[in-house]
């Protein structure tokens, strides 16, 4: 007992001690049962449809997706994002690391839809941004073996008058020459090549030159271009889902530090930026769902709600689950007056809510906005 007490394992009366320090074995133990049991509760909670949004660094990724396979089923895993956080690097590292991870979970995957967002980074002037796409069916291949086509007098053009001369060299080949007048072909010519959409073709072909469905539920006409090729026009939906892996140009905790010092919050750890979590609560297609944070922390997500209400009038409701964790009495968060981290969470539920109103009275709807919150404490057990 001395030589443990000499050792700091026992105190003087001989209770043992363990400092939980991250290289303690009992460290990983005790923060995987800590996560199993909310993780539980989580997908307790989940609607049918529900999915879960979990941000990680690189020492208990691992882990923790073993124990999310586990609670939520390896069937509804959805994607395990690597989020670009930007920022400071430690310039003595071999290797600079500027990333962290967000893995995701559906209650259900058959029942969770293609989120209706398109990634941040994809350019402006991209095709998924059009209402329309257009793309030739020329495809020439060992998938696509040539064969004929006969285009009936009519089939539309995407110019109003040219002439296409018969043509063996170049695809699609044409058996004479292709008159086009009025934005129509003025008589009937067959070509050859191989086809993408050949069926589909045909369909418009019987259906009079008026759209057609193709297996993704677009609407489809064709048209022959200027150069001869057979163009497919797609008709995209209002909604469009492009989400990759990789998450760039959402801000990291440099950024995130700034939003909150611009409302004159202290606080001392690494929050996550608006736009990212703002991003993640897209990818849900009900505009009035409930979205829960297990950790709080400087209520990032209330944030990052509100704001996204008041940018599509939408109706969502956040709470917001914060231990009562003291602040240390040497940070900046504690000489500000905040005595614990959820105290700088409401704090900041506060003053961003004022700003999101003043920020958006252009906005017809904006003084219905809801920024109220209510507190709720647990009591001892």
């Amino acid at each position: 007992a001395d030589y443990e007490e000499e050792l700091g394992t026992t105190d003087e009366e001989e209770n043992k001690l363990f400092r939980n320090t991250d290289t303690n074995g009992r460290f990983h133990s005790d923060w995987l049962s800590m996560m199993y049991e909310r993780l539980v509760v989580a997908r307790d909670l989940l609607t049918e449809d529900g999915v879960i949004f979990i941000s990680i660094d690189d020492n208990e990724v691992h882990n923790l997706r073993g124990v999310c396979d586990e609670v939520f089923g390896e069937e509804n895993f959805l994607i395990h994002f690597s989020w670009r956080t930007d920022g400071n690097f430690d310039n003595q590292a071999k290797f600079k690391k500027c990333h962290e991870y967000i893995l995701s979970y559906a209650k259900d995957e058959q029942y969770f839809l293609a989120p209706p967002v398109i990634d941040p980074s994809v350019p402006n002037d991209s095709k998924l941004y059009k209402n329309e796409i257009i793309n030739t069916i020329v495809k020439n291949g060992p998938k696509n073996p040539v064969s004929s086509v006969v285009l009936p007098k009519g089939f539309p053009a995407n110019i109003d008058e040219t002439i296409i001369e018969k043509r063996v060299t170049q695809w699609p080949h044409y058996s004479q020459d292709a008159v086009i007048k009025n934005g129509k072909l003025f008589e009937e010519v067959e070509i050859k090549s191989g086809w993408s959409s050949k069926s589909l073709l045909i369909d418009f072909i019987k259906n009079k030159y008026k759209a057609v469905t193709d297996i993704k539920g677009q609407s489809s006409r064709f048209v022959i271009s200027p150069t001869g090729a057979i163009e497919v026009i797609k008709e995209r939906s209002t909604i469009q889902s492009h989400v990759i892996s990789s998450l760039e140009n959402l801000g990291g905790p440099q950024k995130a530090g700034a939003e909150i010092k611009s409302l004159e919050v202290v606080f001392d750890d690494y929050p996550k930026p608006v736009e990212l979590v703002q991003y993640l609560c897209k990818m849900i297609y009900r505009s009035d769902d409930i979205i829960l944070d297990f950790f709080s922390g400087s209520a990032t997500t209330a944030h990052a709600v509100m704001q996204l209400n008041a940018e599509d009038n939408g109706n969502r409701k956040f709470i917001m689950v914060q231990l009562p964790e003291a602040t240390d009495e040497k940070s900046e968060a504690y000489k500000a007056g905040y005595k614990t981290i959820a105290e700088i969470g409401k704090e900041r539920i506060r003053r961003a809510g004022n700003k999101i109103v003043e920020d958006n009275q252009d906005k017809v709807y904006i003084d219905k906005l809801d920024i109220g919150f209510r507190v709720y404490k647990t009591d001892s057990s």
